[in-house]
C-alpha cells in the first residue's frame, strides 16, 4: 500500500513540477493534502539515492506484467527509482 501511495505521489509531485505549467498542477484540496503528506518523504527518499526532487522522469509501462517503472534523471543519465 505504501509503495502504491509513493508511486502515485511521485507522479503527482515530480512530473508536474518539472514539465507542466503551474496551472496544470492539481489544485484540489485532496491533491494539496497528498502533496503535503508525501513531498517530505519523497524528497528524503530521492536525496538518499543521490537524486533530486523535481528532476525529469521517464516512465515505462509494461501492460502484460502490469508494472510501471519510474526512472529519475540524475546527471546525464536516468536511474531506476521504483518499479
Amino acid at each position: 500500500m505504501i509503495r502504491q501511495i509513493l508511486t502515485v505521489g511521485v507522479l503527482v509531485l515530480v512530473w508536474p513540477v518539472s514539465h507542466c505549467l503551474a496551472a496544470d498542477v492539481p489544485t484540489s484540496l485532496r491533491a494539496q493534502r497528498v502533496i503535503e503528506r508525501l513531498a517530505p518523504i519523497l524528497e528524503r527518499t530521492l536525496r538518499v539515492r543521490g537524486l533530486r526532487y523535481g528532476a525529469p522522469i521517464f516512465l515505462r509501462l509494461f501492460k502484460e506484467s502490469k508494472e510501471l517503472e519510474m526512472w529519475v534523471q540524475g546527471g546525464a543519465r536516468f536511474h531506476l527509482f521504483r518499479t
